[in-house]
């Protein structure tokens, strides 16, 4: 009687710690650069509502939109040690803070279009690519969990153009402009250095106050972003060859997402992953607009450069992403983006010709 009453107590007792194990609730702190109600605050918000519903209430984001300082301040933060934030959406500077190697995507002057873009990154699995054994996003999946953390998805920046006071049309006026940097970015560094230009290194919330004082006078930023930041407010230029392709994504660590259980795993995954590619959508349309927007308000759209002007920037572009091959990413990582350019506009050709 005594040993099926034990018995009892045990199975009862399992099915109590069953129930509280199920009924455990789970937060994960979010932040990002991006200031509250812009496009990737209102997704993340979408995302949050979406996961709190599926997981009947078990999981949700607390969300911060840029209010825990700059990118490297929130990485700090993420640190599992001190526990301050568990997730972050980080554009292509924060990301090669943790995973230098993903600033291959962000070479000057590499990426033409989005279609390229999609192309190498295998941006919802792009129709052409599924022959590609090495598929770009799943190397990066795998190296950011070996630095610590979750791959949720892509959240792009997009491309990114010089906004100025004074007119930048060729190199030489470059050369002479007070260009905003953003501070420890070995790869704009090395691009300004290559263009003999000595650019002033600034926290990112700092610049808009530097623009005012007139400490700098030129800065580079997607057109969504000009706005965001107010920075077009201090500009009357906008030269229109981008300068590089910004990408960004949404991590968690790895320490907070193995705390989840299996099923809330899988729904912060599958959600995220859903309104991730909703966000790169919605930032390449906000783009558009904001180029509709800038031209309304008076910026001056400065046409690209001719053949040969040109070809002065695709050359330093070149000698940038040499220059960093076996210091910021591998050489043979550097050829597998190379290679599927090539490839892509090999295919683009071809379906011209025909």
């Amino acid at each position: 009687m005594k040993l099926r009453i034990s018995i009892l107590l045990v199975f009862a007792l399992l099915f109590t710690n069953s129930i509280s194990f199920a009924q455990k609730k789970h937060e994960i702190r979010f932040a990002s650069i991006a200031p509250k109600n812009t496009t990737p605050d209102k997704i993340i918000n979408k995302l949050n509502d979406e996961i709190i519903e599926r997981s009947n209430g078990r999981l949700k984001l607390r969300i911060f939109p840029g209010t825990q300082g700059d990118e490297s301040e929130i990485i700090t933060k993420m640190n599992p040690r001190l526990g301050r934030l568990h997730a972050a959406g980080l554009t292509g500077r924060g990301l090669g803070v943790i995973l230098p190697l993903i600033r291959v995507l962000e070479i000057p002057f590499l990426f033409e279009n989005y279609d390229e873009v999609d192309y190498v990154e295998d941006f919802e699995n792009y129709d052409e690519v599924d022959y590609v054994i090495d598929k770009l996003y799943n190397r990066f999946e795998q190296e950011f969990e070996k630095k610590g953390y979750v791959l949720l998805g892509w959240a792009e920046v997009g491309f990114v153009y010089m906004f100025s006071k004074d007119k930048i049309e060729t190199r030489e006026d470059l050369k002479k402009a007070k260009m905003w940097t953003w501070t420890g970015d070995p790869l704009a560094r090395e691009l300004f250095r290559a263009l003999n230009v000595s650019p002033i290194p600034l926290s990112l919330p700092d610049a808009l106050s530097s623009l005012q004082t007139g400490l700098i006078n030129a800065v580079y930023v997607h057109p969504y972003g000009a706005i965001a930041l107010s920075w077009y407010e201090r500009t009357k230029y906008m030269n229109t060859l981008p300068v590089t392709y910004a990408t960004g994504a949404v991590l968690v660590t790895k320490k907070k997402f193995d705390e989840l259980e299996p099923d809330l795993q899988n729904i912060l995954r599958t959600s995220g992953k859903k309104w991730l590619d909703e966000l790169v959508i919605q930032t390449r349309e906000d783009n558009e607009e904001a180029m509709k927007f800038l031209r309304e308000k008076g910026i001056e759209f400065v046409p690209k450069p001719d053949r040969d002007d040109l070809k002065v920037f695709t050359d330093v572009g070149v000698s940038v992403q040499n220059k960093l091959a076996g210091e910021l990413y591998p050489q043979e990582l550097l050829n597998k983006v190379l290679e599927l350019l090539k490839e892509f506009r090999s295919k683009k050709t071809l379906r011209t010709m025909r």
